[in-house]
């Protein structure tokens, strides 16, 4: 998969998956695992964003190969 810069992702699409990534945090315990994993080793900042990172792939392959989101497999 092609990587995009950062600085080149739209304000609101950025948004919109920090947003879901709160959201995923709070209602998925496999998100929560991913999220206190990474928070272990870096600030909470960078957490989120990894789980927001993690939500935005699995939008992707989702698109790609019109298949429903599965936890399992996006946050393993």
């Amino acid at each position: 998969m092609h990587r995009v810069p950062s600085d080149s992702v739209p304000e609101q699409l950025a948004w919109a998956f920090i947003e879901a990534a709160g959201i995923a945090l709070r209602s998925c315990p496999p998100a929560r695992r991913v999220y206190e994993r990474k928070k272990a080793r870096r600030m909470p900042v960078v957490a989120m964003k990894a789980l927001a990172h993690k939500l935005v792939r699995a939008a992707y392959y989702m698109l790609r190969d019109g298949k429903p989101f599965e936890a399992t497999k996006c946050f393993g």
